[in-house]
């Protein structure tokens, strides 16, 4: 992380698992896919972690999503995609409505 447009760095603590994708919504809100598993149409199963100071603690998200990328337009909503699937949420990921979801 970067507090002067990249001069320097420090490290930052991760979330708990493999990072699939994140997206940093502001200096101190960040948003990131954790994956935890695959379905057998190849669809990811994942969680979502949150940071509120700029990556320093992360709080995971228990609800599981069908998502390997997300796009968050503020902190309430954002879309999450995976293979086949697409799924919005309006609670900061929270909770997760499908849109799409292809059957087998």
């Amino acid at each position: 992380m970067s507090h002067d447009a990249g001069k320097s760095w420090a490290v930052m603590s991760n979330p708990d698992g493999k990072i699939l994708y994140s997206q940093i919504l502001s200096e101190s809100v960040i948003y990131s896919v954790i994956y935890e598993s695959v379905e057998d149409n190849g669809t990811v199963v994942s969680k979502l972690s949150k940071s509120y100071d700029g990556g320093a603690t992360w709080a995971l998200q228990t609800t599981p999503f069908y998502g390997d990328r997300i796009s968050f337009f503020d902190q309430s909503s954002g879309i999450a995609t995976s293979n086949g699937a697409l799924q919005i949420t309006d609670d900061g990921g929270s909770t997760w409505k499908p849109v799409l979801i292809r059957p087998n």
